[in-house]
């Protein structure tokens, strides 16, 4: 037999001492150091303060995580306990250095991961949803031209009225958190779950620039919320209307309530 071909034979057998590039995975990002904990403060839902490397949020739910980690709303977390809506926690991560948002995202993926055992399956799921569109009345609301800067709103804020600039895509966004999630009990200082099914809404205006966004949310003496908002998009030009459409979900099948050691 050609020992030139038994060797090459037996060398093709042989384990490479070098990873497949086709195969060998990426390893997630993670945040260099990262704290997480029960938030016991009485402030209501709060916000993430995000910068290119650092990442604190005060009052963060679970269910927001997952929103903010994944890039979706509310209704497409599916199966996720009471509790994620309203254990509240006190998340402070910084990354390792300069990170865009969708990084600092995936970073926030693994922490979720690492700290809370998520586990999830994603599916897609027919689902009843509010398409954001223009009424035949038109757009009432200015767009920003191209190119001028987002200036800060150096307006003291109104009670129960909204001003942003923001594109139609983040208002169905921001539409989206007000009519789902948990509310804050201001006599109680806790969050409580929605009775009602969380809603999500979609952009279905073609509208692609920056508008001036405002809302005024005072008009309901009975306490209307639902009612006022909707009569409040209809003063801008837009109209809400309910569709059903496949919808990529997240599915939980495991979540921790108390958080791993930091």
């Amino acid at each position: 037999m050609n020992r030139s071909f038994v060797w090459l034979c037996f060398a093709s057998a042989m384990p490479s001492p070098y990873p497949d590039p086709l195969t060998a995975q990426t390893p997630p990002p993670h945040f260099e150091v990262a704290s997480v904990k029960l938030d016991q403060s009485s402030g209501g839902r709060g916000l993430p303060r995000i910068d290119s490397e650092r990442l604190s949020w005060s009052g963060a739910t679970l269910k927001r995580m997952i929103c903010e980690a994944y890039n979706i709303r509310y209704a497409q977390v599916l199966g996720a306990p009471a509790w994620t809506d309203t254990e509240r926690y006190e998340v402070n991560a910084k990354a390792e250095g300069p990170a865009t948002r969708d990084q600092l995202r995936q970073m926030l993926q693994s922490l979720l991961t690492d700290r809370f055992k998520l586990v999830f399956q994603r599916q897609s799921k027919i689902m009843q949803v509010y398409a954001l569109t223009v009424a035949q009345s038109g757009i009432k609301i200015k767009e920003i031209p191209s190119g001028q800067p987002n200036q800060p709103d150096d307006k003291a804020p109104v009670l129960n009225q909204l001003h942003r600039r923001a594109s139609m895509a983040q208002f169905a966004s921001l539409l989206s958190d007000m009519m789902s999630g948990p509310i804050f009990n201001g006599y109680t200082g806790t969050l409580e779950s929605r009775n009602e099914a969380p809603a999500m809404v979609v952009d279905n205006t073609g509208l692609t620039g920056v508008f001036e966004i405002s809302l005024n949310l005072s008009g309901a003496a009975d306490g209307d919320f639902a009612g006022n908002l909707e009569s409040s998009i209809r003063a801008l030009g837009l109209r809400l209307e309910l569709k059903r459409m496949p919808v990529e979900t997240l599915v939980i099948s495991h979540a921790e309530r108390v958080p791993t050691a930091n």
